[in-house]
């Protein structure tokens, strides 16, 4: 008997359409293997189609005519569909590499297999390889993909390969529980019951606090959803999408965040409202009120191996128009800080369904054609590894996360921390931002300025070469502006 679809997770599936796919995924850059490691990209590729996808990857969608829809096991797979083979012509740059990844992140997932690809790009110049690999929502969350990517993963060079993520089984060798009886899933019933009636009491609680709020004309402490003014990124998701990406320094970014009692994820908020403000500007979209990022907030217990979504979200208010990095950061402390207490008010099951519940009425006025943003964008934190992470004895060297584009949220920010580096991914909505690669630039200069001590000259930033390529194109010409727009010099791969 097959497995029910969880409301959360069965909601990535019937949300999607072909132009907002519902899966998230994310680029690792590695060295190529050593001409005396015993493997080449080629052997990597059929090592990975040699194995057996686990569970949630072994699994499609079956929407019956009776009863819920539940998931279904698959047994044949085939693999040379879930892992692609590609090289990239001459030079093999990262603007090529980020070209594709966007490409390959705009169309679907067949359904009909099971929910997940990778594919593998040699040909990455400075003696570089890559993995994109791409799952669907509905089986796991952000969060849970890259800790799964990552644990493919080895910190020690001289370990053996691992299996890849889709192969491994995170809950392997955890003891059975004997089946739950009648009388434990009946109490298990009710304690969910019991749990969503405390959860709609809170919600209507904090509904008409946001009421209360509007009415008398001030902007809501905490969570402020819907209070964004609408922005070029806030227009209806077409299809396609563009990518950029970009790592930056940990420690000088924890140093000024710590400056004003703040955290490296409010440094980054900083960074990022400071480069959007800076691109809209730039585009004759000068913002009058703040700009409002949505940032998820992982509900997953530390110890939890389950698939599966578990996340809510805050909404949250950023710096106020004109000011520069430093003052939006110390504003965004504050403001981070009313916000995250709001949702840490909540229980689990409120602080699930206030997302929940956003989403949904997002979803509903986008379908109505009432353009009013949940918030400007999104900016997610991925757990990464504090240290070096190896594929066989190739070096780990970033790794860049896509995320859905949905509910009028043309703009996603994903960072990961790795050893001591921030690995930021930038999806976006091609129609309105066809050049995102810009922002990442224009974050990359923000990070400088935030981090640079009064009077210094700026500092190097080690950033990759798609980021610095971008940063010189679009000084040269930038989309209306009067000069054509960049157009990558590659669009397709070579298959394998």
């Amino acid at each position: 008997m097959g497995r029910t679809i969880a409301p959360l997770d069965l909601s990535f599936l019937l949300n999607e359409s072909r132009d907002c796919p519902q899966h998230v995924a994310g680029v690792l850059v590695f060295e190529n293997p050593a001409a005396d490691a015993g493997w080449t990209v080629a052997d990597l590729v059929r090592r990975y189609r040699a194995a057996t996808p686990v569970a949630p990857f072994d699994r499609i969608p079956d929407f019956r005519r009776l009863g819920p829809p539940q998931w279904e096991q698959v047994r044949e797979f085939d693999m040379r569909y879930h892992v692609q083979h590609v090289a990239l012509p001459a030079p093999g740059s990262d603007a090529q590499l980020d070209e594709l990844v966007a490409q390959w992140h705009s169309e679907l997932i067949d359904r009909h297999r099971p929910l997940f690809q990778m594919v593998v790009v040699e040909g990455l110049e400075g003696n570089r390889f890559a993995i994109f690999a791409k799952i669907h929502h509905a089986i796991v969350d952000g969060a849970s993909a890259i800790a799964r990517l990552l644990g493919s993963l080895d910190v020690d060079p001289a370990a053996p390969m691992r299996a890849p993520l889709f192969a491994v089984d995170p809950g392997a060798g955890r003891r059975r529980r004997a089946p739950a009886g009648l009388t434990r899933r009946l109490s298990a019933s009710l304690d969910l019951v019991r749990k969503q009636a405390r959860a709609a009491g809170e919600l209507t609680e904090e509904f008409w606090s946001k009421v209360r709020s509007r009415f008398a004309g001030v902007p809501s402490e905490g969570n402020a959803p819907f209070e964004a003014a609408a922005t070029l990124m806030n227009a209806p998701i077409g299809y396609g999408r563009s990518f950029a990406h970009l790592s930056l320094p940990v420690a000088p970014l924890r140093s000024a965040a710590k400056a004003v009692d703040g955290t490296i994820n409010d440094a980054v908020l900083a960074v990022v409202d400071s480069a959007v403000a800076s691109y809209l500007d730039e585009r004759g979209q000068p913002m009058r009120q703040p700009l409002h990022a949505m940032v998820p907030v992982s509900l997953r217990d530390a110890d939890a191996k389950d698939a599966g979504n578990q996340v809510s979200a805050v909404i949250c208010a950023l710096g106020d128009p004109g000011g520069d990095v430093h003052r939006r950061l110390a504003q965004i402390v504050e403001r981070m800080s009313a916000a995250k207490a709001g949702i840490h008010r909540l229980s689990k099951t409120a602080a699930a369904d206030f997302f929940f519940g956003m989403y949904f009425i997002a979803q509903g006025l986008n379908a109505a054609g009432i353009r009013r943003p949940l918030a400007n964008f999104i900016v997610s934190n991925v757990p990464g590894s504090p240290v070096d992470a190896y594929l066989g004895s190739s070096r780990l060297l970033g790794v860049y996360p896509l995320n859905i584009l949905a509910v009028g949220l043309g703009l996603s920010v994903t960072l990961v921390s790795r050893a001591g580096r921030l690995d930021l991914g930038f999806t976006a909505t091609r129609d309105a931002m066809p050049d995102v690669e810009r922002v990442a630039v224009m974050c990359r200069e923000a990070a400088e300025l935030l981090t640079r001590p009064a009077g210094a000259a700026p500092p190097p930033v080690d950033e990759p070469a798609a980021a610095r390529d971008s940063g010189q194109r679009s000084r040269r010409g930038r989309s209306g502006r009067g000069s054509k727009p960049h157009e990558h010099p590659a669009r397709r791969g070579t298959a394998k």
